[in-house]
């Protein structure tokens, strides 16, 4: 894994700003934007410190559940899920306290390909938990409103609410591909 340190202490440093303006603006809902899905990271930090256990809408082409031997990169950003939930680097999944961040039962992986994927990429898929529950790209662009309606019942009563994280790689690059790894058969 690369920059292990500089992300660890990224993430410690947005946890406590998030946890700042949470206490500060209460009843507010916070919006975060950042370039790469290691914000999360810190974001659920400081989301347990203030809210407790909540569930994760997690909107991407990937599922990003590879762990430091499995990366061909190396990238945090090719592990959040898996490190939210439990698997993966100590340091990274006890950056919340007592692992993990959020339960896979508490997760729904929304818009990720399941079609024409590479042999890596289809082990990736291999690798979710089995109570991480799903919503491929086909099923979303057969019908959204369906795919929404399912994916708000899963989490309905989850914690103390949900997380959405939206990567703009759930998008087919003929819609938008302005991202660092675009991956055809993505919502329109």
């Amino acid at each position: 894994m690369i920059a292990l340190s500089e992300t660890v202490r990224a993430a410690h440093a947005l946890a406590d700003d998030l946890a700042v303006a949470m206490a500060d603006l209460p009843g507010r809902r916070p919006l975060v934007v950042g370039g790469d899905c290691s914000i999360l990271l810190g974001i659920f930090p400081a989301l347990r410190r203030h809210l407790g256990s909540l569930g994760l809408w997690f909107v991407d082409g990937h599922p990003d559940y590879l762990d430091g031997r499995s990366s061909d990169t190396g990238e945090t950003a090719d592990m959040e899920l898996a490190v939210l939930t439990g698997v993966g680097n100590d340091e990274l999944i006890a950056l919340a306290g007592m692992p993990p961040m959020v339960r896979a039962c508490d997760t729904v992986l929304i818009g990720h390909r399941t079609g024409g994927l590479d042999a890596a990429s289809a082990a990736e898929l291999v690798r979710l938990p089995s109570d991480l529950r799903r919503i491929d790209a086909p099923t979303v662009v057969g019908d959204a409103v369906v795919a929404g309606r399912q994916a708000a019942e899963w989490l309905a009563g989850t914690g103390n609410g949900v997380w959405l994280h939206l990567d703009l790689d759930v998008l087919d690059p003929e819609s938008l591909s302005a991202v660092t790894y675009p991956q055809p058969g993505g919502l329109l």
